[in-house]
């Protein structure tokens, strides 16, 4: 998993948002955000905990947009997708799990890192 995520963050194919919550419940709303991203082929959200309702909506009605919780994320998901967006709390979870350090604590993340999903 650590070698996947490495490739992506590689290619530049990673992005970390704030949260995935989606204020809007239209998929045509979701769309045309994912749209002026450039996220509309073969992305992946990875949430942190459960996956928002919202979110979950609009992505089951775009083909080639997934979403799933860090806990169910395997390597064949991180591999197949052409762009991965994490939110905090799945950064967080990963860098728990995955780290080669123990006892690491996550460092912060400072804003401009962020994307803003929302605008």
């Amino acid at each position: 998993m650590r070698v996947a995520l490495s490739a992506k963050l590689k290619e530049r194919s990673l992005c970390v948002v704030e949260t995935l919550e989606w204020d809007g419940a239209k998929t045509a709303g979701f769309s045309e955000r994912l749209d002026a991203l450039s996220w509309n082929t073969r992305t992946l959200f990875v949430s942190g905990g459960p996956v928002p309702e919202t979110l979950q909506r609009s992505c089951g009605n775009l083909q080639g947009i997934d979403c799933v919780s860090v806990e169910d994320l395997n390597v064949y998901d991180v591999v197949l997708a052409k762009r991965l967006v994490l939110d905090v709390a799945a950064v967080e979870w990963l860098e728990e799990r995955y780290s080669k350090v123990t006892g690491f604590k996550p460092a912060a993340y400072p804003l401009e890192m962020l994307v803003d999903l929302h605008l």
